[in-house]
């Protein structure tokens, strides 16, 4: 007896082609155009929550503020699927409300709790809400769960040395290059972690590769000391120095040397008051140790800014 062939109804095929299409001008960041393929897809079939979600994420990447009002209406479709609680968070946490963005996330992972993908964006917003050794265990069971999400892995390394776990850190970090070389985000970490240890020219090498795979990221660009697109000048300036004297090999322990000295011949000077050149090394000493201080501090403030993760 042969088997029954089951056919997809013309509305189902229309309704698959329209939400497929969606995604795929969502992926090209048109999303004016996605938006009104997941509308007519809505018009097929009003009750299935994707294409609600679809909207509003579209919407989030357009710094709309309608795009939470539209993943709700997704979760009001469909309460009990996580898909549409994570799609709240993400429209959130694509605004910056990582706060608000949170509760949502915890939702959808406990309706399912062994998603790699819900523990990883649940792992995301915890170490930005600094919530670090929580951040650690959601991203520990993605990984497990998925060990090849390159991004899990990369998120796990943030965590890790939040934690001061370095070597945990760097191994998730190599294991994120492996599973996805051409990732700029990675590539930057990368390049600042090297750049931290005072290997400056292989991380200039990396940001090099970040801007080649995505020419706009601004991390990469501070790490090669450019202010971010802006017109040259004292700021410019002031980075690549500031980012000279951060690259210098075993920077911390040339801080502490330095401060010990400067109080050193602090006291000096107060015994030995007459003595003018033990003043010309103290303002020496003075003046070196300020520019450190204010070199780390630019590169932190201005590398914050552009969303460098420090360790």
């Amino acid at each position: 007896m042969a088997e029954k062939i089951s056919v997809a109804s013309p509305e189902r095929v229309q309704f698959d082609g329209l939400y497929k299409q969606a995604g795929i001008l969502s992926k090209m960041r048109r999303y004016p155009e996605a938006i009104a393929y997941a509308q007519r897809a809505i018009a097929i079939f009003p009750d299935n929550p994707f294409p609600y979600i679809q909207i509003a994420i579209a919407m989030a990447y357009m710094k709309d503020p309608a795009s939470s009002e539209w993943a709700r209406k997704a979760i009001y479709k469909a309460p009990d699927n996580g898909h549409c609680w994570a799609a709240l968070s993400d429209t959130f946490n694509l605004q910056g409300k990582w706060a608000e963005g949170l509760e949502p996330m915890r939702k959808a992972v406990a309706l399912d709790p062994d998603n790699p993908r819900f523990l990883s964006f649940l792992g995301q917003s915890l170490i930005y809400l600094k919530n670090h050794w929580d951040a650690v265990t959601c991203l520990r069971k993605s990984v497990e769960l998925n060990p090849r999400d390159a991004e899990a892995h990369y998120r796990l390394h943030i965590a890790l040395a939040k934690v001061r776990d370095r070597k945990g850190s760097q191994l998730h970090l190599r294991k994120a290059l492996e599973l996805s070389p051409d990732n700029a985000v990675i590539q930057n970490s990368l390049g600042w972690r090297l750049l931290g240890k005072g290997r400056r020219d292989e991380a200039e090498e990396a940001f090099r590769e970040a801007l080649r795979l995505n020419p706009q990221f601004e991390p990469a660009k501070v790490g090669l000391g450019d202010p971010a697109g802006r017109k040259k000048g004292l700021k410019d300036a002031l980075l690549r120095y500031s980012i000279s004297v951060y690259s210098l090999p075993q920077r911390p322990l040339l801080a502490l040397i330095q401060l010990v000295v400067l109080i050193g011949t602090f006291g000096s000077v107060n015994r030995y008051p007459d003595l003018w050149e033990l003043k010309v090394v103290l303002v020496i000493f003075a003046v070196w140790y300020a520019y450190f201080l204010l070199a780390w501090l630019i590169v932190k403030v201005i590398g914050k800014r552009r969303g460098v993760h420090f360790f």
